[in-house]
């Protein structure tokens, strides 16, 4: 808010000793303009003077607009120092907590995409195995009716002292024919076999991986747990040495103009209201930019005060 000082001007009539007083009262609110200038950036943030400087106007242009008069103007001369308001960026604990939080995501969406192009290979993976072992147990059990019968015509010849010539080239041709079969299987077990370890060990590398995910996200939540929902980002501060906006975090430029809508409308006199919608709610839960109705009518109280 713009801070309006009672000026006492004292006016000395020689010889007579006569002082006389004159008491200034201050514009109602939102009469005049108040004026802002951009203060400390510290380069921490990574933001130019320039670019704060866009997002500032973006900021001031919903209360502007609101009102349909400059009620926020920018003193781009300093002509009005002395009353400006002035807008800072101060680096602490809470942009640097945001900057881990975000490396942090970054590493969990990392992971997370590995996760998925692995898991989309296991699932192929998986699907094959299947396939292959009904092929192999249809391939088994085939052989196992084969051999069950060649057994049994064996044993029957056997019995009866041994088998004719032809019958016994038949038994030998069935028997070349088992054993290829059995060495097509054995070729098929290890295929399969191989098939299975690969599948354990990228099983095993998925569960690694929910794991490393899941541990990061626990990280990512310690030291997020600091963090509330309220306007912590910011603070209007007024006092005996002027008033300022200080920014200390944001995730976003989205994030960073609603904190700057929100302080900028304590700036003005507003308080908080109760819709949660609101730019000036006590939490700061929405991404709303725009202003509610319950910004406006709070807006409207303040400047119809006298």
């Amino acid at each position: 808010m713009k801070i309006f000082t009672y000026i006492i001007i004292i006016i000395a009539s020689i010889g007579a000793g006569i002082f006389t007083y004159y008491h200034i009262t201050p514009p109602a609110p939102c009469s005049e303009p108040i004026y802002y200038t951009i203060g400390n950036v510290d380069q921490r943030f990574d933001m130019s003077k320039d670019k704060f400087a866009t997002d500032i106007a973006q900021a001031v242009s919903v209360w502007n607009s609101a009102l349909n008069k400059p009620i926020l103007t920018s003193d781009t001369d300093s002509s009005h120092l002395s009353s400006d308001l002035r807008i800072n960026l101060i680096y602490d604990t809470r942009q640097q907590v945001t900057g881990q939080l975000k490396n942090i995501s970054s590493t969990v969406d990392d992971q997370k995409t590995a996760y998925t192009a692995l898991k989309a290979q296991y699932d192929t993976l998986s699907k094959q195995y299947t396939t292959n072992k009904s092929v192999l147990d249809a391939k088994i059990n085939t052989y196992s009716q084969a051999l069950a019968k060649y057994n049994a015509e064996v044993d029957m010849w056997n019995s009866k002292g041994g088998a004719p010539r032809d019958q016994y080239t038949t038994l030998q041709n069935e028997k070349q024919s088992l054993d290829s079969q059995l060495a097509s299987l054995k070729s098929d077990q290890q295929t399969f076999t191989q098939l299975y370890e690969n599948l354990k060990t990228m099983s095993d590398q998925l569960n690694s991986s929910v794991y490393s995910i899941n541990h990061t996200i626990m990280t990512y939540n310690t030291i997020g747990t600091g963090i509330g929902e309220q306007f912590n980002e910011g603070e209007y501060i007024e006092d005996s040495t002027g008033h300022y906006i200080n920014i200390y975090q944001y995730n976003n430029e989205d994030q960073l103009i609603r904190v700057l809508e929100h302080e900028f409308g304590h700036a003005i006199g507003l308080d908080h209201v109760n819709d949660p919608k609101a730019v000036m709610y006590y939490l700061n839960k929405g991404t709303n930019e725009k202003l509610t109705a319950s910004d406006i009518a709070e807006l409207n109280t303040v400047c119809s005060k006298k």
